[in-house]
């Protein structure tokens, strides 16, 4: 059985660490909890805005996105688990909760500070110890994510929101920047740097999100490789399956066969 806790960090300064601001997902769950800042949160289950004291989950093999604004003070704590060891503790959190972001009280952010230094303290000392504290925090996470009935902001700045809610209605065209600039009575410069600047992903990277989190859709829904890429506008069934795996890690078929057998945590 693989230890439960791969990494403990910590960062504090202005912007993002070592400029990770990109969609990305990874084999691991990833628990951040913000001390401050204002962070964009795009995955392939939602987007929100939130300011100040906060949670996010990235769940394993989702992708995701954290945005913060390169000129403003940014600091949070972050702790890199594997779901397969404490899958058999909480199997029904990894089948219920996908990846989400949280604003927190004063008294919730300490709960989970002191979750954090407990496990940073256990870390390597004992094992059993280390998956029943991780299973305890997957546990508040659970609660809290249940509580949070606040509907997501999305983005605030308006004609950003509209073109976002224009690709994931139209995710199966070949829609060029342009196009869309002039859809919105932009430059295309304006609407690139905008958008960029507004969600931390460039139109491309956004489209590609989009598209991958349909297919995942699909796939859960039983539909096959070749049709899945057909439905979410891939051309080529060969290029679908390269870009699911580069920002997957793993492959359409693997991740359906995962999913159907609810063990979407090992490493592949």
């Amino acid at each position: 059985m693989p230890k439960a806790i791969r990494n403990i960090d910590h960062y504090s300064g202005i912007g993002f660490p070592r400029g990770y601001n990109r969609l990305h997902s990874h084999t691991y769950d990833e628990i951040s909890l913000l001390n401050q800042g204002d962070i964009t949160y795009i995955s392939d289950s939602i987007i929100d805005k939130v300011t100040g004291r906060s949670l996010i989950y990235s769940k394993a093999y989702q992708l995701h996105n954290p945005y913060v604004a390169p000129d403003k003070m940014y600091e949070r704590s972050q702790i890199y688990i594997e779901p397969a060891a404490v899958a058999d503790l909480i199997p029904s959190f990894f089948s219920s909760v996908s990846s989400f972001i949280i604003a927190l009280s004063d008294s919730e952010y300490d709960e989970i500070s002191a979750f954090m230094a407990l496990l940073a303290s256990e870390r390597g000392k004992n094992e059993t110890a280390e998956r029943f504290t991780v299973a305890a925090l997957y546990t508040r996470l659970s609660e809290l994510s249940e509580k949070n009935s606040r509907p997501p902001e999305k983005i605030t700045n308006t004609y950003i929101k509209e073109v976002i809610y224009y690709i994931e209605n139209h995710f199966t065209e070949r829609i060029l920047s342009e196009d869309l600039a002039a859809r919105f009575f932009v430059s295309r410069t304006k609407l690139m740097n905008d958008f960029k600047k507004t969600t931390g992903l460039t139109i491309n990277a956004f489209f590609t999100l989009t598209r991958l989190k349909n297919a995942k859709k699909y796939l859960d829904m039983g539909y096959s490789v070749s049709k899945t890429a057909e439905l979410t506008g891939y051309l080529s069934t060969g290029h679908f399956i390269n870009v699911f795996v580069s920002h997957n890690n793993i492959t359409p078929l693997k991740y359906r066969q995962m999913r159907k057998e609810k063990i979407f945590l090992k490493k592949t």
